[in-house]
């Protein structure tokens, strides 16, 4: 699936082309084969709540072994590395669809719409109304210059 994460660095959002927001793998104590499965994990339960303990469970690591791991694997503490997949997620779905932003956040595992628009914020640097018009000016210029 083709990621739409973004970030608007300059002043005028035309004018700037986006940046990616993933983050940087380094290598920990988590193998390859459990960061996929954490991965997997969270990627199949963005909808719902994401507990440590059940990551920890996953990649089959005590928890405060897992939280050390994790954080040098991924960049990111756990936390973090999900808000940015819900992030991701809701971006996709803001460019395939014209569903409003509340049902976009309930679907991604927000809480409610103004958790959601701040991690947005957070992660992508817009709020999610913003990007969404942005990135649908950029969908129709690309499509008018082919």
């Amino acid at each position: 699936m083709t990621s739409f994460s973004a970030v608007n660095t300059g002043s005028r959002m035309d004018q700037s082309p986006p940046r990616t927001v993933e983050p940087t793998v380094r290598q920990g104590k988590i193998s390859s084969w459990q960061a996929r499965c954490i991965q997997g994990y969270i990627a199949s339960n963005l909808q719902g709540t994401i507990r440590l303990a059940d990551l920890a469970g996953v990649a089959q690591l005590g928890l405060p072994k897992f939280k050390r791991e994790f954080k040098k694997y991924f960049g990111l503490t756990p936390y973090q590395y999900v808000i940015r997949k819900r992030v991701e997620r809701a971006q996709n779905l803001m460019v395939i669809s014209d569903e409003p932003l509340r049902d976009i956040s309930a679907e991604c595992g927000f809480s409610d719409q103004f958790h959601f628009s701040n991690a947005f914020c957070a992660v992508v640097g817009q709020r999610p109304g913003a990007w969404r018009r942005w990135m649908s000016a950029q969908i129709r210029a690309s499509a008018t210059s082919n």
